[in-house]
């Protein structure tokens, strides 16, 4: 929300936005988050996947990632993949 607010809600800009902020802190996986829930807005569920996925890679003993991604299954309609992923936060 706070990114969308700060680019005044222009979507083009939010990627192009979080791209750059991607590029200058790598490894900060608030920004995959916040790429996930761009994608997942947009319903282009793989590019969001991936970025989740991307995030808790980032950070693996960080339950945060794994609790939006399995959020992001069930909001998805991807039931399938949300009991594993709170199993995976559970372990982390």
């Amino acid at each position: 929300r706070g990114l969308g607010r700060l680019v005044g809600r222009n979507w083009f800009h939010l990627a192009e936005t979080l791209d750059e902020a991607i590029a200058a802190n790598p490894d900060a996986y608030e920004l995959y988050i916040s790429k996930g829930n761009y994608f997942a807005q947009r319903k282009q569920y793989g590019e969001a996947e991936k970025a989740y996925l991307t995030a808790i890679a980032k950070d693996p003993e960080n339950i945060w990632p794994y609790l939006v991604a399995a959020a992001f299954y069930d909001a998805a309609g991807f039931k399938d993949k949300v009991i594993p992923m709170f199993q995976q936060a559970l372990d982390a």
